[in-house]
């Protein structure tokens, strides 16, 4: 594997890799998906409101308006569930021989964060008005779609020049676009006008941001700044989304600041612990595939030693 220095996804310390032959040991925050899943409702109150002498209740299958399938099964089981841990009454899957029943219709549903932290409040929020307000569109591409990807390039080396650094380099971002590690998302506004890149190195069961851009600095206007801001928040959630009905059971942010005196890179920090998870220490290492990229290693080591 190419070493790569893993970027935060905002802020000025927020380096694109150029170089490939560095290879670094990265912390980085991998986060989980299993706290994704959950209801966003519940019964409000403890006590009981039943009629004195009911001592079962029917719940049949609710009734399901929107257009999302089986969802009628989910809130109904939830439902029942809630109901069941009570134990106050006896539950019954149907009308049959219940003393009073309770009917049931889904008329909308939303999409909420839930696997945003309790420090994450602000993050949960910004999503929310993004989605509901801001009239976003997302799109995601892998490398047969050589269009997006020369957008992708060009807008990154537009972020990057604002930031005196070195262009991608295209060669080798192109052939792991090619051999399918590589993929990029973006989110645009109502006039299609770009806001916020993201490019992740992924496999099997790990996606792993590696690049992400945006101008918001260059902006005139901090209304503008803002929702670039949201925009950026709420691309990491939909690309969550997305990986984890593709089956990626890790989302990696890509890099962990260590120290405590860069106060940006210690927001980003902050940043990235607003979307919950845990922060793991990874390696990143080069193996020659081949004879002569292990012998290229080998000599490289010789003469260079692990600096690199």
């Amino acid at each position: 594997m190419r070493g790569m220095t893993p970027v935060p996804p905002i802020g000025p310390t927020a380096a694109l890799p150029g170089d490939p032959e560095r290879r670094p040991a990265a912390v980085v925050a991998s986060f989980l998906f299993v706290l994704l899943a959950g209801c966003g409702y519940h019964l409000v109150g403890h006590s009981s409101t039943l009629p004195t002498g009911i001592q079962s209740v029917g719940i049949p299958t609710f009734v399901n308006r929107t257009n999302r399938p089986e969802l009628e099964q989910r809130v109904t089981e939830h439902v029942i569930d809630e109901f069941t841990t009570r134990g106050r009454v006896r539950i019954l899957p149907g009308e049959e021989g219940a003393q009073a029943v309770l009917r049931g219709e889904i008329l909308g549903y939303t999409v909420t964060p839930v696997v945003i932290s309790e420090q994450g409040r602000a993050t949960r929020y910004e999503i929310r008005r993004a989605a509901a307000q801001d009239d976003l569109t997302y799109a995601y591409w892998n490398g047969d779609n050589g269009k997006a990807f020369n957008e992708f390039f060009e807008y990154c080396d537009e972020f990057l020049a604002l930031k005196h650094q070195p262009k991608l380099d295209r060669l080798w971002v192109s052939a792991m676009a090619k051999a399918e590690l590589l993929e990029v998302s973006r989110i645009a506004d109502a006039s299609g006008n770009t806001l916020v890149w993201h490019g992740y190195h992924r496999n099997s069961q790990r996606a792993t941001l590696l690049y992400s851009a945006s101008l918001f600095r260059d902006a005139n206007t901090a209304e503008y700044r803002n929702k670039v801001g949201r925009a950026n928040r709420y691309l990491h959630w939909e690309d969550i989304k997305r990986l984890k009905t593709e089956g990626i059971s890790t989302y990696d942010f890509g890099g962990w600041y260590e120290g405590s005196e860069d106060k940006e890179r210690l927001r980003i920090n902050k940043f990235k612990e607003q979307f919950g998870g845990e922060i793991v220490r990874n390696y990143i290492c080069e193996r020659g595939l081949t004879l002569k990229g292990a012998l290229f290693l080998r000599l490289r080591r010789s003469l260079l030693g692990n600096a690199i």
